[in-house]
């Protein structure tokens, strides 16, 4: 009777075949038959969403885009600047802006800080010879650079927090809102935001980038709007490399009564 089931021999051939061994007696080798695992397909990520992949950029602009909004209070408070309280004191500050940058490395405006707040103090002075506090604001707008070093985003609340004491609610204020004048005009003026120098554009982002519609609508109806672009425009236009303007000094009778108005105003 034959036997349809295989014999043990037959099986070892076989697993020594597939092994890649030869069985004794029965020819040569035969090769091994490899198996290779199937390749690995990740499984696709889904897209991230902004919060992801911009966590820090997404925190500077809440900060940033907020600015338009705070009160005169919560800028101090976000700042936690010592109070400038005299005018010498004040000019011994300007003072240490001669050869000193707006970014660390130099790479940023073409022309010192004092020199840059000089040139700015000027253009107000001769379209605004009226104003006085909103010259002094042109005069000091970048002084939170020295204040604190690298602190792009915050350069301007800085400074407001040093002079709001010294010269009033208002001079603060636009120093404050220079960097907001620039977010608002960004959105809102396409040629004016072509011709942001190279550091304005590297800063925009760390400062809050354009403003939402929703916040150009805040800031139009801000009472220092006008007065706030008007020094935006003078800080573009101020970094001329060897112009000529008034030496500091010649600012201190500005600044006096600009301080001395403000002293008046709170003891009202």
């Amino acid at each position: 009777m034959n036997n349809t089931g295989s014999s043990p021999a037959a099986s070892n051939r076989r697993h020594n075949a597939i092994a890649g061994n030869a069985c004794p007696g029965s020819g040569p080798a035969t090769t091994a038959i490899r198996i290779r695992p199937a390749c690995h397909i990740p499984r696709p990520r889904p897209p991230r969403t902004t919060e992801q992949r911009f966590p820090r950029y997404l925190e500077r602009r809440t900060t940033a885009s907020s600015e338009a909004g705070r009160s005169d209070h919560m800028l101090v408070e976000a700042s936690r600047i010592t109070p400038i309280d005299s005018v010498d004191a004040l000019f011994a500050l300007l003072d240490q802006c001669a050869d000193a940058w707006d970014t660390p490395d130099r790479s940023g405006d073409p022309v010192d800080i004092l020199d840059h707040d000089r040139q700015c103090a000027e253009l107000l002075r001769r379209d605004f010879p009226d104003d006085e506090e909103l010259q002094v604001a042109g005069l000091l707008h970048d002084i939170g650079h020295v204040l604190v070093p690298g602190d792009d985003a915050g350069h301007g609340t800085h400074g407001a927090a040093a002079v709001r004491g010294l010269l009033g609610a208002r001079v603060a204020r636009l120093v404050g809102l220079h960097v907001t004048a620039k977010r608002f005009l960004v959105a809102t003026d396409s040629t004016h935001a072509a011709a942001l120098s190279a550091s304005s554009q590297r800063t925009l982002i760390a400062q809050g980038g354009p403003m939402t519609p929703a916040e150009v609508e805040t800031f139009r109806a801000d009472p220092d709007f006008s007065a706030a672009l008007a020094l935006r425009r003078a800080d573009d236009a101020g970094k001329i490399i060897g112009l000529s303007v008034a030496p500091l000094q010649d600012w201190r009778p500005t600044v006096t009564r600009v301080a001395a108005s403000a002293r008046i105003s709170r003891r009202r």
